[in-house]
């Protein structure tokens, strides 16, 4: 293997290691139907957010992460959607619409599990939980909240908790909020291993960021490349999956 096939594998024994510390078996935390407790923590690294900010195109059930939106290096895919909206004919803009990228947001969190009064009597994780804007909103508009603060602070932060519905058949998080109280994540054992044990989600995302001729493959429904990523991720929500596109549109698109 060349040094960057063997850097790219590295990455995933890491990511693989990181795996087998989960209870359970899984590194993605999904929302379960009706509220679900959980509580978001802290990038270890002061120069990071809370969240690793990417995102997804969706072709032929793939997940492509979109180079654009998390390192700021082209995209073909991005540079097609923006020609199929340039031609302005309808079934160019249908397909761009599908096309595009979705912003996904990536965080460590700690799934808590409580008692019939509430109470939490396990804490379980680090996982993975992938959001989207409107709930990305929703967390930045409560830690700017005069009435709150810091959700992920470890001493003095809150819970929160993930209401999941349905509204016009799609899955909708409106009625998610942090609990009232401010408390600390845990005890300072339980703390240190969640930190110790978190998933590193800049690395797992930009290490699953595809070259742009690997992306163009896929895209021009050339021959399979190996798909990078995770069987545990969980699929986007919504239907916004394209099929692959065939070159003879791309080569027209070129010629307007």
């Amino acid at each position: 293997m060349n040094d960057k096939q063997m850097a790219r594998l590295k990455a995933i024994y890491e990511q693989r290691k990181q795996q087998s510390g989960n209870k359970g078996g899984s590194w993605f935390w999904t929302p379960p139907e009706g509220k679900s407790q959980i509580r978001i923590l802290p990038s270890s690294d002061e120069d990071q957010f809370f969240y690793k900010a990417t995102g997804i195109h969706r072709i032929d059930d793939q997940n492509v992460y979109c180079p654009k939106l998390t390192t700021g290096a082209p995209c073909p895919i991005c540079e097609t959607v923006s020609k199929l909206w340039a031609s302005k004919r309808p079934e160019d803009i249908t397909l761009a619409k599908k096309l595009k990228a979705r912003k996904k947001f990536y965080s460590n969190v700690i799934v808590r599990k409580l008692d019939s009064d509430g109470e939490v009597v396990e804490s379980d994780g680090p996982y993975i939980w992938t959001f989207g804007v409107k709930m990305l909103d929703k967390l930045l508009n409560y830690i700017f909240d005069k009435d709150f603060g810091d959700l992920t602070s470890l001493k003095n932060g809150w819970d929160f908790v993930v209401e999941k519905g349905e509204k016009d058949g799609f899955p909708n998080y409106d009625n998610s909020k942090p609990r009232v109280h401010s408390t600390p994540a845990g005890s300072s054992d339980e703390i240190a291993d969640w930190l110790e044990r978190a998933h590193d989600v800049y690395g797992f995302v930009d290490n699953n960021v595809k070259s742009y001729k690997e992306i163009q493959a896929v895209l021009l429904q050339e021959d399979d490349i190996d798909d990078d990523t995770t069987d545990d991720e969980p699929e986007d929500e919504t239907d916004n999956t394209s099929k692959k596109v065939d070159k003879s549109i791309l080569d027209e698109l070129n010629d307007l």
